[in-house]
């Protein structure tokens, strides 16, 4: 017995075209999405684990890379908009390096694009030790005008040469210091400074090292980022005799409080608009009086939204939907017929930062939430329970709206046209 047994629409990423995401249920086309992100290009990394440019308005089918190990099936890639600052992602122009000299294009290494876009940069002859880097410009030059009280991500790829450790530290910026260190021979984040360190292995010897930072209100908000040599950690005076190098590419400055997929640039700064997945099924897919929604995926955690949404309704503004709603305070919600009047929520503080698979049925009396085989309390809001009718669309938004997007990576989503047993639940979601 398959457990999509009673599932009218399931949605497992596979087939996709421009402006299309299909699903493999039902077989007609009646389930299948109408993707959009707005005329804009996108990276993913691909069945071979590079990365590669994904056209306007295709839907990404990304490949999670583990231990620098590409796996064998994709997810949905859903992410918001963002802008990359840096002029050049590959580092071929518009850097400044100190105590150091840089080779575009250079051929010893592949990039993680599988070509020969990579930098290498490598230590000016001195005397003695010191400090050894580069800073990549954006458009306000060496020194970026930062927002006050705003997140920010910058990142890079960095693949070990001479040296074992890598340094981001911000510079300029009077009465602020912020810095991280980064193991790339182990994958390791080492010591944080006012800033936040993440590491992903992407192979070959590349890691793509990112610094979360936040100025606060800091009267200075003129400065930049720099990406320095490092021996160890804790120590960036190294020796500059002319021999050592390393590798760099895929440079990025996003405002947001994680990174997101590469944006390109070439001279100037770019934008990639946001994912917008919606409008699968009709009413003839779906039940008004009881199912389950269902969906395996790893949200992305921004404590910038309020709440995101997949909701299952009749397309209007109205009350008439099923909702599972993850909120920036680490909650997860279910509604069912409406915000404010008769709705049945199920509020519980997870884990968010991690694989999810949730499910959510309703029908009259027989409320439930499923998460990762375990399921959580109901609690309701008061009034009447909801009657449902109409229902007809499932969208990565609330009711098909603009706003209030599921951004993720979704690796299935289905629908259940009947209520399912305690036990079907948990196998759904184990």
């Amino acid at each position: 017995m398959s457990k999509y047994d009673h599932a009218s629409l399931v949605m497992i990423p596979s087939g996709f075209k421009a402006e299309k995401l299909y699903s493999v249920l039902p077989e007609n086309g009646n389930g299948d999405f109408t993707h959009d992100r707005n005329g804009s290009t996108a990276t993913r990394v691909n069945k071979d684990g590079y990365v590669e440019t994904a056209s306007a308005d295709v839907p990404r089918l990304d490949y999670s890379l583990i231990n620098g190990v590409v796996q064998d099936c994709p997810h949905l890639l859903l992410e918001p908009q963002r802008t990359n600052l840096y002029k050049y992602h590959t580092l071929r122009l518009e850097t400044t390096q100190s105590n150091a000299t840089k080779t575009a294009n250079t051929t010893d290494v592949l990039s993680p694009a599988n070509d020969n876009t990579a930098t290498k940069l490598t230590t000016t002859v001195k005397s003695t030790e010191g400090k050894s880097g580069v800073i990549a410009k954006t458009a306000d030059g060496n020194n970026h005008n930062f927002t006050a009280n705003t997140d920010y991500v910058s990142s890079v790829f960095v693949k070990k040469g001479t040296f074992d450790f890598i340094q981001f530290t911000l510079e300029n910026f009077s009465g602020f210091a912020a810095s991280v260190y980064f193991d790339v021979s182990t994958g390791a984040v080492g010591t944080e400074t006012n800033a936040t360190g993440f590491i992903e292995n992407y192979g070959n010897g590349w890691y793509r090292c990112s610094m979360k930072f936040n100025l606060g209100s800091n009267a200075d908000l003129s400065g930049r980022v720099l990406f320095r040599f490092a021996e160890s950690d804790g120590d960036n005076n190294v020796p500059r005799t002319g021999a050592e190098s390393m590798y760099f590419w895929g440079a990025q400055l996003e405002e947001g409080s994680y990174p997101t997929s590469l944006i390109q640039t070439d001279g100037t700064s770019e934008t990639r608009s946001a994912d917008v997945c919606n409008g699968a099924g009709t009413s003839a897919e779906f039940n008004d009086s009881e199912g389950v929604l269902y969906v395996e995926t790893e949200p992305f955690i921004d404590g910038d939204f309020q709440s995101q949404y997949i909701s299952l309704s009749d397309g209007t503004s109205g009350d008439n939907f099923v909702a599972i709603q993850h909120r920036n305070t680490g909650q997860l919600r279910i509604y069912a017929g409406g915000f404010d009047t008769a709705n049945i929520q199920f509020l519980e503080n997870l884990d968010m930062a991690q694989n999810l698979k949730i499910a959510a049925q309703y029908k009259e009396n027989d409320y439930k939430l499923f998460v990762n085989g375990t399921q959580y309390s109901l609690y309701s809001s008061g009034g009447n329970q909801p009657s449902l009718s109409g229902l007809s669309q499932l969208d990565f938004t609330v009711r098909g709206g603009s706003n209030q997007k599921w951004f993720a990576k979704v690796k299935q989503l289905a629908v259940f046209n009947q209520a399912l047993t305690d036990s079907e639940l948990v196998a759904l979601t184990t």
